[in-house]
């Protein structure tokens, strides 16, 4: 029988057989989280290696009372060669969009606000003006605050020096050969989204009625638990049950959509369905069906990601499309500044006429004027 062949290691062989021992010992091991926990994740984006990085974590109540965090998981790929030419602020957009949609089923599943930390600033003020209203005319602005906007999720501003994971993974990323894996397949389709606008006002209402465009956003149990987070919608219900006026000397701001509200109420356009959700009967020439009462902080942003979803359509067939389905106090002036703010939409309008036709020998100085 042979005896055994002691094998020598060279110095660096044996320093790197001890790293990697060492290393071995510090994995760290994925945890699915649960719908009770509480959700932390991290986005970032590198416009010189071309790349988002991400990073979910978690809280989890245990047994005995005390708050322990565990590692969910973590999220790289690198973006098309065309979106390297996106200004910082749209990369970092994108990379929000990335991380949260990656991990959006565990988002949805779960009973608390989730937060996700962001080291652009002008990002985090972008989201909190669309919590009031605000929109943005750019179509990969405005898709992210849409997508971030349907999403139980709260942004808050973190250094970049303290989330060292995802500052790794965005400078480091791991370039996939094939590109056919499912996280390149998400990436891609996540990013044409907003960034591709060929085909300008292809839909009519011909289409979306007819079954042949679904329209989206129309889940009434979503709408209800929206309706049941408005102060609006719920003072109304109140004073719907009791049979009560809305208070005359208050006029502004919420009061004055509770107002308009009631007044549908009491002309007998506004009514609460069995299962709680308030409908307001539809807006157009037959008013012949009730549509869904959207919050008012919500429909600029609604509105605008259908005037995304649906290829910038023209005004006239937005508020079509919208009133068939939708309604909020001053939905009409909220369609035209989106419509009038839509960058893709003015580069196209019709330029007025303002020359003569010039007839040959006529001078110029009479054809100006």
């Amino acid at each position: 029988m042979p005896s055994a062949e002691i094998i020598q290691y060279t110095p660096e062989e044996e320093q790197a057989f001890y790293t990697a021992r060492e290393a071995s010992s510090k994995v760290e091991a994925f945890t699915v989280p649960r719908p009770s926990d509480r959700l932390f994740t991290y986005s970032d984006y590198s416009k010189d290696h071309k790349a988002v990085g991400g990073k979910l974590e978690f809280e989890r109540t245990m047994p005995d009372g005390k708050i322990k965090r565990f590692l969910g998981g973590y999220f790289s790929v690198m973006v098309d060669s065309m979106r390297s030419a996106w200004y910082p602020c749209e990369g970092e957009g994108l990379g929000i969009r990335l991380v949260l949609g990656f991990w959006e089923p565990y988002i949805r599943e779960s009973e608390n606000l989730t937060t996700h930390f962001s080291d652009n600033q002008p990002c985090v003020d972008a989201w909190k003006r669309a919590r009031k209203g605000a929109f943005s005319s750019n179509a990969r602005i405005a898709t992210f605050l849409s997508q971030v906007g349907s999403l139980n999720v709260e942004i808050r501003h973190k250094a970049g020096s303290k989330m060292e994971t995802s500052d790794y993974a965005s400078r480091n990323p791991q370039q996939c050969p094939d590109k056919l894996c499912v996280i390149c397949k998400f990436a891609y389709n996540q990013q044409m989204v907003g960034d591709n606008c060929e085909q300008i006002r292809a839909v009519t209402v011909e289409e979306v009625t007819s079954g042949k465009i679904p329209m989206p956003c129309t889940q009434k149990k979503a709408w209800l638990d929206t309706q049941c987070n408005d102060p609006v919608h719920v003072k109304l219900k109140y004073l719907i049950e009791v049979g009560q006026l809305p208070a005359k000397k208050r006029t502004k701001g919420d009061f004055n959509k509770l107002k308009l509200l009631h007044n549908l109420y009491r002309a007998g356009d506004l009514k609460v369905d069995k299962d709680g959700l308030i409908l307001v009967r539809q807006h157009g020439p037959d008013k012949t069906g009730w549509v869904i009462s959207i919050p008012h902080k919500i429909f600029p942003g609604l509105a605008s990601a259908l005037h995304l979803k649906f290829n910038h359509p023209s005004k006239h067939q937005l508020t079509m499309l919208m009133q068939r389905h939708f309604y909020s106090p001053g939905f009409q002036g909220i369609i035209n500044l989106i419509t009038d703010n839509c960058a893709q939409c003015q580069s196209l309008k019709t330029l007025p006429k303002v020359l003569k036709e010039h007839s040959p020998g006529q001078p110029w100085d009479k054809v100006l004027n």
